[in-house]
């Protein structure tokens, strides 16, 4: 996963300035999950998130049960005085 971080500070004199910075996470499109389930068993899903789709069975111990969404960006602007 590559994150890249673009950022401008504008200085007013004294202890002021501002920045202005855009966060672009994941950019290489990766979906890393951040956590697995450690409970054994089964889980069903429904295929593509349908509700009235077909049902899948899987093993529960070591499935994902977080993923990070692709691309995220994140725009930021701060003012320190």
């Amino acid at each position: 996963m590559a994150d890249v971080r673009v950022f401008k500070t504008v200085r007013f004199g004294g202890a002021r300035e501002l920045e202005a910075s855009v966060d672009f996470n994941d950019v290489t499109n990766n979906n890393v999950f951040w956590d697995a389930r450690t409970l054994g068993g089964t889980i069903n899903l429904r295929q593509n998130g349908d509700p009235a789709g077909a049902i899948d069975t899987l093993a529960r111990f070591g499935s994902p049960a977080l993923v990070h969404g692709p691309r995220n960006i994140r725009f930021n602007v701060a003012f320190r005085f």
